[in-house]
């Protein structure tokens, strides 16, 4: 690579043919299911010390996540009340049926605001 142009990348992508799928339906009802989850900001901690990392992130809690979306929860082996992850890419379909939701909204709002000022 060129001076000052180097990088490492890697992609992590999901089996998403038709072939492998069945039962499909379009998502519905996605902004109630978006509006329901709680986003937060948070420090990890270390687990040993229970120090706080540096960093704020931004994220889910998994235990809230697993009430509203449960199968983008991974479930703690060792202890089941507990979660251990997101699978965060698996929101994409839902976050984006939301964003189609309201931008329908937004049209109908928008015509009809469009209609009343040509009154």
């Amino acid at each position: 690579p060129a001076a000052g142009n180097s990088g490492i990348a890697a992609a992590w992508n999901v089996h998403s043919s038709i072939r492998w799928k069945d039962n499909v339906a379009t998502v519905e009802g996605a902004t109630a299911v978006v509006n329901a989850l709680r986003p937060v900001t948070f420090q990890y901690k270390d687990p040993e010390t229970g120090e706080l990392s540096d960093v704020v992130e931004y994220g889910f809690i998994a235990e809230e996540m697993r009430e509203q979306i449960p199968s983008v929860v991974q479930d703690d082996p060792e202890d089941p009340a507990y979660a251990q992850s997101v699978d965060y890419a698996r929101l994409t379909s839902l976050l984006t049926a939301a964003i189609q939701e309201q931008q329908t909204q937004i049209d109908a709002l928008t015509a009809r605001i469009e209609a009343l000022e040509a009154k």
